[in-house]
């Protein structure tokens, strides 16, 4: 039997099993009353919604209001119960965690199946599983959205080349952010307060009026869809290394003798895994590129002078305050399809060229040279702003050549996009997401609420470090970052911590899921564990040979519904 054959084996026979087990189990009980959603609540639900894909969050939308982990918390306090909403969150979140939404790829809009789901969850009574398997649909919703607010921001970004061509600054803005943050406003409030509360009201009639193998079927999937989600998630960090943490972390959980041991034995291992690589040499991220260019006079002037601004004149502390600002809270603001980041970049730059260019024509010159397609990772990405800063200087100055600027953003983007989006969104975002739907799965609202505060905190911290190592130390300094051992070993860490707590959440939350039961795996001896917990590993394993053999997300998750509706007629037979 070849390699190809031996896959496919597993694969059947994982599923197999898995299936056969999964279908003997039982489906939580629907919880008397439910919590209406009522028009005023929906609206609120949307408001949040929109504001985890506005700029107004400073960058940290994204990574807080956006996940189900913290959406589940926020309607829970919006329908009055926190604790369920966020333990809702945690659940739907799992099959979430192999999430990637890297420039303008969005696979789904997992925040509004955050917010739908766990809407469905407290006005019906379901548990998390099935209001999943009813929320899901409507991440194409979202998906579609996005593409409309992508198109319409193309538009806005060729009226802000039209606007930099005048070097009228305020008018780049408008187009960055006053258009398209109006145009989202529009395309995400009023769109999800109508599907919440239509979806919850449509949960409501199908929990009175459908028969059990419905609801069956509903449970079925979500508990197939979050198997797949923690398996999509185990495919970014899996390699033979990690292969064997994420085996600890599922046997730890098994020997503990309740879901609080579990979870700190987890989070003990978690951090011991963390630490190793420190302990050894590891190789690069990135290679050295020298930088071209060689020193040229500076631009010709050209038109009035403007006001205090002197050509050459120091930048002050303010100015690049000023930019970092707009870069955290505007960069993504007006994100197009053509241009991509370049209007967030141009309205970025904005406060450094206009302190260093006395005239309209040199700033409209300077403005023009920022206005083409541009896409870096925004966290890390801040040191590509703080090397323009320092390189606008010395051009104003001419003491480098007028190309070195369009270099630098053609010559860092790719090294700083791989080595923000391994590290930041791959290795630490996985990881932090997997750590808070743990503690959350345990303690409750506790858990989101420090997950959101420590996630603000480390994109806030890594954007102001990029930034002023960037312009302190100019093209080379971020190479030397970029070559940086720190990098890998922090992705090492990241890998065999996040593996140890998805083996922590296989013998946890989705044993439990697969056995019928709310949470954990009984209080059984550890062998009653491991024989509750073995399908949850085949199940999982199985969806991870899938990504591994190529299975795309899109067939993976409508097989899962299929899958579904055969086990649940099957156990109705």
């Amino acid at each position: 039997m070849g390699a190809a054959e031996g896959v496919r084996a597993a694969i059947g026979l994982g599923l197999i099993t898995a299936l056969l087990l999964l279908g003997a189990g039982g489906v939580p009980p629907i919880a008397a009353g439910g919590t209406p959603v009522t028009l005023e609540a929906a609206a609120l639900i949307g408001l949040c919604y929109y504001l985890s894909q506005s700029a107004w969050l400073a960058g940290t939308g994204y990574w807080t209001l956006y996940r189900p982990l913290v959406a589940g918390l926020l309607v829970g306090a919006i329908l009055g119960d926190p604790w369920t909403g966020a333990t809702v969150g945690a659940l739907v979140n799992i099959a979430f965690l192999g999430f990637l939404g890297t420039g303008a790829a969005l696979p789904t809009d997992m925040a509004l199946v955050g917010y739908a789901s766990a809407a469905i969850a407290l006005a019906t009574g379901l548990g998390a599983t099935a209001s999943l398997a009813l929320g899901a649909p409507l991440g194409l919703l979202g998906y579609g959205l996005y593409r409309v607010r992508l198109r319409w921001c193309n538009a806005t970004a060729r009226r802000a080349v039209r606007y930099a061509r005048r070097g009228d600054v305020q008018g780049v803005g408008r187009c960055n952010v006053l258009a398209p943050q109006s145009m989202l406003l529009f395309l995400a409030w009023a769109p999800a307060t109508v599907a919440v509360y239509l979806a919850a009201m449509a949960a409501r009639g199908v929990t009175a009026a459908a028969p059990s193998w419905v609801i069956a079927w509903l449970h079925l999937t979500g508990v197939l869809l979050v198997a797949l989600g923690a398996a999509s998630g185990l495919a970014l960090l899996w390699t033979r290394r990690t292969s064997a943490c994420y085996l600890g972390g599922f046997v730890a959980a098994i020997a503990a003798t309740g879901p609080e041991t579990a979870l700190l034995a987890g989070l003990l291992g978690a951090a011991g895994a963390a630490s190793l690589p420190w302990l050894a040499r590891e190789r690069p991220m990135a290679e050295e590129r020298p930088v071209g260019g060689r020193p040229q006079a500076a631009l010709r002037q050209g038109g009035q002078p403007r006001g205090e601004a002197v050509r050459g004149a120091p930048v002050r502390a303010r100015d690049r305050l000023a930019s970092l600002l707009r870069w955290v809270f505007f960069s993504h603001a007006g994100y197009s399809e053509d241009r991509l980041q370049g209007v967030g970049l141009t309205h970025a730059m904005a406060p450094i060229l206009h302190r260093l260019y006395p005239t309209r024509s040199e700033l409209a010159s300077a403005l023009g040279r920022y206005m083409a397609p541009f896409n870096v990772e925004p966290n890390l990405g801040s040191a590509v702003l703080g090397v323009l800063a320092h390189q606008e200087e010395a051009l104003a100055r001419g003491q480098t050549a007028p190309s070195a600027p369009e270099e630098t953003r053609a010559r860092l983007a790719g090294p700083v996009s791989g080595v923000g989006d391994t590290v930041i969104h791959g290795a630490i975002g996985t990881v932090a997401m997997a750590v808070g739907v743990a503690v959350t799965s345990v303690v409750g609202p506790a858990g989101a609420v420090a997950y959101a505060a420590l996630m603000a905190a480390t994109v806030w911290g890594v954007s102001a470090w990029a930034y002023r190592r960037g312009y302190r130390g100019g093209f080379p300094g971020v190479l030397e970052v970029l070559r940086s051992s720190a990098w890998r070993r922090v992705v090492v860490g990241a890998e065999c911590a996040g593996s140890i707590i998805f083996g922590v959440l296989t013998a946890g939350p989705i044993a439990g899921l697969l056995a019928g039961a709310a949470g954990g795996i009984g209080d059984g001896t550890w062998m009653v564990r491991a024989l509750a917990a073995l399908p949850a590993m085949a199940l999982v394993g199985a969806f991870l040979a899938l990504q591994r053999w190529g299975v795309r997300q899109a067939w993976a998750t409508a097989g899962c519904y299929g899958i579904g509706l055969v086990v649940a007629l099957l156990r109705l037979m």
